[in-house]
């Protein structure tokens, strides 16, 4: 049945017209056969613009690859979420959570296919959405506590409290990287290749008019008006700074391509699942998500050990660690810079035995002697009213306890403080 389009009738038009989410019906070979009018005023195309056009068209070059790993499960008649930028009628992108359903399955081969979409709106929206899914998680926790008791009751309020003031802490970063992105940067990238791709095939051929002339009589008029204009236009100098330009452009559309990454990794939950991850990649992933906290008061170094292998974590709740420490060494060095004058964080790997350790050390104010017993425990914090909960090492704390590892501090007033977290390279199966 590979090929034939799916017969949409009267009663099923206008259930598609009723739902609220845009509703695309693709064809065996993924072209528009059929869209509802929510799906025409999402990206704002008139039906007809729509019906029969590919569907990859409309969605942007980075998430194409996304799609070609949901095929396969769609054509196993495996339903599938995921969140992709469409293009819309004015060529600006918009995030939509797109839900993939197979249609009118024959074996397992789908005649056809079912998106429907619903505007995610921007990262920061996502993130908010997760927040409130984890406060409504936090509610039931707390219901469940209260019923072992009103001791057990206080320990679990503390907990989900840390817990939500910091995937607050997460929005509020998203809230400042979307701040540095502004529109969809992929054409402009796309353009600029174009651009320096045809500059250096225009230098070529002025190169060559400018050989030509050298080995002419330049005395007559023409020739003598072209010599004339090329020494006006600083060809030279225009070959020399004009390929830099380009390159610097590129360099920053390939950053504001990584951010975007990095938060949707940061961003992705798997919470209680227990996965060998690159401990490398994790850090570079949080350092690029709190980019915002840092870069205006600190520098950030990586000491990273080359055979470090893959680490048995949660990886979720280690990120939120790391964030975490990152986020206070950024406050640590901040309460003490010189203007203009930026700090140091290193973060660092090696393998100690059967154990992994990840440090990260800061060159801020340091801890004084007399509470650094205190620092790991619940609602204990050296800062104003209103700047801290004193959860978040508490918290810290308590996920490297779940993964049987261990949290040691080493700091010295003045000079800065050191985090070393060690982790077990191998877990017993349950």
């Amino acid at each position: 049945m590979d090929g034939q389009t799916p017969e949409i009738n009267d009663a099923g038009r206008r259930i598609l017209e009723a739902l609220g989410e845009g509703v695309f019906v693709l064809d065996a070979k993924a072209s528009i056969s059929e869209v509802n009018e929510a799906a025409v005023r999402l990206l704002g195309y008139r039906r007809d613009q729509l019906i029969g056009r590919p569907f990859e068209e409309l969605v942007a070059e980075a998430d194409l690859l996304a799609l070609v790993g949901v095929a396969a499960a769609l054509g196993e008649g495996v339903e599938h979420n995921l969140n992709i930028l469409l293009k819309d009628h004015e060529d600006d992108y918009v995030l939509v959570t797109a839900t993939t359903s197979p249609l009118q399955l024959d074996g397992s081969a789908a005649r056809g296919y079912v998106l429907l979409c619903r505007d995610a709106g921007t990262i920061q929206d996502m993130l908010s959405e997760e927040n409130r899914r984890a406060a409504a998680e936090a509610e039931r926790a707390d219901m469940e506590a209260r019923a072992r008791g009103v001791a057990e009751e206080r320990e679990q309020e503390q907990r989900e409290f840390g817990q939500q003031r910091k995937l607050e802490s997460i929005g509020q970063l998203a809230a400042g990287i979307a701040h540095e992105i502004n529109t969809p940067t992929q054409f402009v990238g796309d353009n600029v290749q174009f651009a320096r791709e045809a500059f250096t095939d225009l230098m070529a051929f002025v190169q060559r008019c400018k050989e030509a002339l050298e080995e002419s009589d330049t005395s007559s008029g023409p020739l003598e008006a072209i010599a004339s204009a090329l020494e006006e236009a600083d060809v030279d100098y225009l070959s020399e700074e004009l390929p830099t330009a380009f390159e610097q452009t590129l360099e920053g559309v390939r950053r504001i391509a990584k951010i975007v990454s990095a938060m949707k990794d940061f961003s992705h939950r798997d919470i209680g699942v227990r996965r060998a991850t690159d401990l490398h990649a994790a850090v570079e992933t949080t350092v690029t998500v709190s980019r915002n906290e840092w870069k205006t008061v600190a520098k950030v170094e990586f000491d990273f050990a080359p055979d470090m292998p893959h680490v048995p974590c949660f990886a979720d709740e280690l990120k939120q660690v790391l964030l975490n420490l990152i986020v206070n060494s950024a406050q640590a060095i901040a309460d003490t810079a010189e203007d203009g004058e930026l700090g140091t964080i290193t973060i660092g790997t090696r393998k100690c035995g059967d154990m992994a350790e990840l440090w990260i050390a800061d060159t801020g104010r340091g801890i004084d002697e007399a509470i650094r017993e205190q620092i790991f425990d619940p609602f204990f914090t050296t800062k104003e009213v209103g700047k801290g909960t004193g959860q978040g090492l508490a918290i810290a704390h308590s996920v490297v306890q779940k993964h049987g590892g261990e949290i040691l501090l080493e700091s010295e007033v003045g000079k800065g403080t050191s985090f070393r977290i060690r982790l077990p390279l191998w877990v017993d199966a349950d």
